[in-house]
This record gives structure tokens, sequence and C-alpha cells, in this order.
């Protein structure tokens, strides 16, 4: 692994359970205490955004699917994009023929990091890995991790993007304090860490709440919320490491009435199934002038902090019902994390605003237009004329 670029190493740790390998990064670059080591030891860090370091960061995931959906970012204020991802084999291979890999390599995404680069905002790429055999293979070989982090490390030196994300789906399970990774470990090898601060509730879940509660733990109304999350991950780590990740999404549930917690209905129904939706497909399908509705209501939970939207289908006989973060929900999670002193927030995931400018107007209100990295600005981002 000689000649390579200074790399930056950004892990992202889930919360609830292997459910939640929405983006289960390849469990390589940190497992091996070596290949963590080795990799450290080459990294350079990349200009602070501030000689200070008092701006915060602002990092955001782009799946490569919405790679046409991403003109409305805001590159003023994201300090880094993620983009997200290119999978792992079991073997240390990249998966070359995956969408990822190819949409990586093509020119919407060169077209995508020039513009972050004038901006002065990082690119990072993630690795992904969704198989747990896959991922096992890879904790028990360590050729295919020196090999994975070999062919990461230059994917991103041929591209002009010297840095990387760990993402990892499975942090904890479903009882507080049954830790799946070393996150004291991982912090002190890495540049940060996203928290996964999402999927709390999921698509299939028996009760419809919000899916990223801020409270609600310790009044024994929810298994676990947000800022008990963000407490067990300070008692392992420093503030200043912490990246709190928030869902522009929402899963829209088929319940019995809408109420908070309310029962949903089995999803093999004909009544309808439950969907997940983005912020965007939410704000265009859950509307009180639909012609197929005959009740809307909304509402607010007061310890998850987050609004929610119902409405009756006659025709189906049920209501649906979604907890959808907004400006004023997310205003607050912002806020929460200034207060706590993280290093920023983030977002899952760029492209799901799908071009509205409010999410973005929020973040500029709490954050501010970022100093840029101007070591970035100006840096070339090679093309591949494959793609």
């Amino acid at each position: 692994m000689k000649d390579l670029l200074p790399v930056n190493l950004y892990l992202a740790a889930g919360l609830v359970g292997l459910a939640t390998l929405m983006a289960a990064f390849m469990a390589a670059l940190a497992p091996s205490p070596n290949i963590a080591a080795s990799l450290v030891t080459m990294m350079t860090p990349l200009h602070p955004l501030t000689e200070d370091k008092s701006a915060k960061e602002v990092f955001g995931f782009a799946p490569f699917w919405t790679i046409d959906k991403l003109a409305g970012v805001d590159f003023e204020v994201l300090t880094t994009l993620a983009y997200f991802g290119i999978p792992v084999l079991g073997d240390g291979n990249l998966d070359r023929g995956d969408p990822g890999y190819t949409t990586f390599k093509s020119k919407k995404a060169t077209d995508i990091f020039k513009r972050a680069h004038v901006f002065g905002t990082r690119v990072v790429l993630t690795l992904t890995q969704m198989n747990n055999g896959q991922i096992l293979a890879l904790l028990d070989n360590p050729e295919a991790q020196a090999n994975a982090t070999f062919q990461a490390v230059e994917e991103v030196k041929k591209r002009g993007i010297p840095s990387l994300v760990k993402k990892t789906g499975h942090q904890l399970c479903q009882s507080r304090g049954i830790l799946l990774h070393d996150i004291t470990a991982l912090s002190s090898a890495s540049d940060g860490i996203f928290m996964m601060a999402y999927d709390f509730a999921l698509a299939g879940s028996d009760t419809a709440m919000p899916t990223s509660p801020l409270y609600g733990y310790k009044e024994g109304h929810y298994w676990y919320d947000v800022s008990t999350a963000v407490e067990d991950f300070l008692s392992l780590m420093p503030s200043s490491k912490l990246i709190l990740g928030v869902p522009w999404y929402g899963y829209n549930y088929v319940v019995y009435q809408p109420e908070i917690k309310a029962s949903t209905r089995p999803s093999w129904t004909w009544r309808g199934r439950p969907a997940t939706q983005t912020y965007a497909v939410a704000l265009e399908n859950v509307r009180p002038d639909r012609a197929d509705i005959s009740d809307f209501q909304t509402g607010w939970d007061d310890l998850g902090q987050v609004g929610w939207k119902a409405y009756y289908l006659p025709d189906a006989g049920t209501w649906r019902m979604i907890f959808l973060e907004d400006p004023e929900s997310l205003g607050l999670k912002y806020d929460f994390a200034k207060n706590k002193n993280l290093a920023g927030v983030g977002m899952w995931a760029l492209g799901f605003e799908d071009g509205r400018t409010e999410l973005w107007a929020v973040l500029r209100d709490k954050f501010g237009p970022k100093v840029a990295d101007h070591s970035l600005i100006g840096k070339v981002i090679v093309s591949d004329e494959n793609y």
C-alpha cells in the first residue's frame, strides 16, 4: 500500500440492529487492528474549514440512485458529500459490476464532484456490504481486508478524492449497552463517526412512531431515542468527533387509527402496504387536497419532537399515517447537536429533498454558510473515459 494519497476516514454507526443495514458498510477497514493502524498512519487531515475549527460539519450521503436529484444541493452549506457507495466482496475486491461503482465512475458523478470542490466541499467515498455472509468472510480474512483497503484507496486516489467512509448499520441491538463495535477505538482511529440517528422504527414496525424520536426513552414511551443514543456515544467518545445523522425520509404506515404509537395493519392485506417515502415524495403524496381521501389530520409528538400526518382512504377502508421530519423538527435536532457541542450534523440522504429548498434553509439558518476548504477549490477530479 505504498504511494497512497493522504486519506481521511469517517465511520458511520447505526443504532437498531441488522434491520438498519440500509447502508451496512464493509466491515473491513476497522475490524482488524493492524489494518486500521496501517491506514491511520497514512492519514494526513485535510485543511480544516476554519483555522479555529469553529465551523460545524454538515455531512450528506449521496446515494448513487439520487445522482440526478442533486441539482438543489446547497454547497455553500454542505461541508462533506459522501458518495454512496461501492460494495466490497468477501474476498476484498470491489464489486465493479455494481451500479454504485459504474455511477461513481460516470460523468454525472464527475460533474457533481467538481461542483462540490468549486465550493470547497469535501467529497468522500462510501464502501458498502449488505450481506452478512460476505461481511463475515471479510472479517475472517486479513488478506481480504488488506485487499479491500488497497483497492479502495487506489480508487479515491485515481479519482482525486482522498477520503473514505466506513459505514456499518448495527452498532447497538434492541437494548442499550449491547455494543457490536468498539466505539472508543474507532473514534480514535477515524476523523469522525456519523451516528445514524434514524430507523428507531422501520416500515414493518407493529406501531407507528417516529423513525428518529428526539426524546421518549426516559419517559418509558419509546424503546430508545436520539438524545439517549447521543449520551451513550458520548460516554465512549469525544463530542468533537460525533456527527448527528438525521433522516430526510419517513415511513408511511397503514394504521387502524391516526394516533401516536398507533397499531399498524398487517402488511399483507389488500388495504395496502407500508412505504418508505423521501421528504419530497411524502409532501407530494400526503396532502389534504387528494381526490381519493375523505379525511386528513395532522399532529405533533411532544416527546419525539416531530410532526405527523394522516389521511383516510375510503376505497381501502383504512388510515395511512407518516411521521416526517420537516424544518421545525430538524431545527430542534440541529439545536440539540449544537447544544451538545457535536462535530456537526448530517443527513440520509441528499436528493431526497428533490430540489426543494426548505431543508437547506434551516441548515443555513442554524449553521450559516460554511467557510470553504480552499485546499479543495480547483482540485482536479479525474474523469474516466470508459463511463
